[in-house]
């Protein structure tokens, strides 16, 4: 199962813990690569021996539809990248598991994925050692 994994700031999540909890077997860990908990993903993808792809924003790239472009510090770029970014990780997965603190990525990602039927799971963000299941 292709599985994005998202969320804001958490990098001691258990994500073993998490996919077993709602019965994800991870074929490959999709991510956009930003925050703590995207980062932790990829290495739990490593270290499981799971692919990993992670992909970055195309800011640079002009031609895709719905691009408005913007004049920024360096030149044009595509002021929809990340968006565009999230829409693309929606369509390659299987389902997002969103570790529970929410960002305007996170949300663009559940969004996306909804739209296209996909399973989306929301694992909660715990302070202690007490887990809410």
């Amino acid at each position: 199962m292709k599985v994005v994994v998202t969320g804001k700031s958490n990098d001691s999540v258990d994500l073993t813990e998490a996919f077993e909890h709602f019965g994800i077997t991870a074929t490959a860990v999709l991510s956009a690569g930003e925050t703590d908990v995207e980062k932790a993903a990829e290495k739990w993808g490593a270290d499981n021996e799971v692919e990993v792809d992670s992909r970055q924003p195309k800011w640079n790239d002009l031609t895709v539809e719905k691009c408005p472009p913007r004049d920024g510090k360096y030149g044009q770029y595509n002021a929809r990248a990340a968006f565009n970014r999230n829409d693309e990780l929606a369509e390659d997965c299987d389902c997002v598991l969103m570790i529970d603190e929410d960002s305007r990525s996170s949300a663009s990602i559940v969004e996306a994925a909804e739209k296209l039927e996909r399973d989306v799971y929301v694992w909660p963000v715990v302070e202690d050692d007490d887990v809410p299941f």
